[in-house]
């Protein structure tokens, strides 16, 4: 008997219908999508929009009732919702649109979520280092989002809710998956996490730049953009290839400090697009072509400085700046 079956691949303005029988192509539609259906992000806007689109397009294509895929490209979910705080299991799945079940016969490829609260607010009360607030929403809700999809008849593969602040905060998050990021560098997510010191973490990723030009500068002497660093001294300074182009904040203007031959230098000016300069006249063997490391362990400390978080500073590493790997102290790429 031939297997007949039914392909939504959706795009940013317009989604492709494909009927397939036996794995062979018989029959294949484009339709274009309604205005403000996806916003601006790639992302569906509107779920319980999106599912009469598909009962609309199935009816006026005369498409049968037949197992069918919805593909979606990774920018895209197929439905997004608004929690609040104190939102139980049931008003959850008010708001989920079940006639989904149609179009994925009854199997969602997987359930995620993230949380607010994974990272502890400043004097939160605590129980055994986890954030009470978060461990009782988490308790109560995350049993009950999964029986409710599970009554709605979405049976799912994976489930999985636990970045790395859950991953090391909260046990009951782990789920079958886990999706740990800042974790995979070697980072806590905050500083309770690293205060317990479990697991225990080893940062992977050291930013360096090579020093293109060293030159003497006059005591008085104004560097960088605005003039913003004046030398008190006579100096040496060292222009470091890297910039806020490759990823390194501007805003760690006179304030980072960079390591030449294991030892601190401060950057001073501004940050330019392409390089920085850095105070090396404690360094006199400091030569065009040595390498300095812009950050590596202290990345937690370089956040601080730049007013952001660990995590955008390993993602803001421009495309432009070679990345080379090492394992068990030999390079492998």
């Amino acid at each position: 008997m031939a297997k007949t079956r039914l392909g939504f691949d959706l795009g940013s303005s317009s989604m492709k219908v494909a009927l397939l029988r036996d794995n062979s192509l018989v029959r294949l539609e484009k339709v274009r999508l309604p205005e403000n259906l996806v916003d601006e992000r790639g992302t569906i806007a509107l779920p319980h929009m999106f599912t009469q689109f598909l009962k609309q397009t199935k009816k006026e294509l005369s498409l049968p009732r037949v197992p069918a895929a919805l593909v979606l490209p990774p920018s895209q979910v197929i439905c997004r919702l608004v929690t609040m705080p104190n939102m139980t299991a049931e008003q959850l799945m008010m708001n989920l649109p079940y006639e989904f079940s149609d179009f994925i016969q009854g199997v969602a490829d997987q359930y995620f979520c993230d949380y607010a609260l994974c990272r502890p607010a400043e004097g939160e009360e605590r129980e055994n280092g986890v954030p009470m607030m978060a461990a009782v929403a988490a308790k109560n809700t995350l049993a009950g989002y999964y029986k409710m999809f599970s009554q709605a008849g979405i049976r799912l593969k994976n489930y999985h809710c636990a970045s790395s602040a859950a991953v090391l905060n909260y046990p009951w998050t782990h789920m079958n998956m886990v999706r740990p990021g800042i974790a995979l560098y070697g980072h806590y997510p905050d500083p309770a996490s690293e205060i317990r010191g479990e697991p225990r973490l080893m940062p992977v990723m050291t930013l360096k730049a090579r020093v293109t030009s060293v030159r003497t500068m006059p005591v008085g002497a104004k560097l960088g953009y605005g003039c913003t660093a004046t030398l008190p001294r006579e100096s040496r300074i060292a222009v470091l290839s890297i910039g806020y182009a490759d990823g390194l904040p501007r805003s760690l203007s006179n304030k980072l400090q960079v390591k030449l031959h294991g030892t601190p230098c401060p950057i001073l000016g501004r940050i330019c697009m392409d390089m920085c300069m850095a105070d090396v006249t404690a360094l006199p063997q400091v030569r065009v072509g040595d390498v300095a490391v812009i950050y590596d362990k202290d990345l937690n400390r370089v956040a601080e400085l730049a007013g952001t978080i660990t995590d955008e500073l390993v993602c803001r590493v421009s495309g432009r700046v070679p990345r080379v790997y090492w394992e068990n102290g030999a390079r492998i790429v």
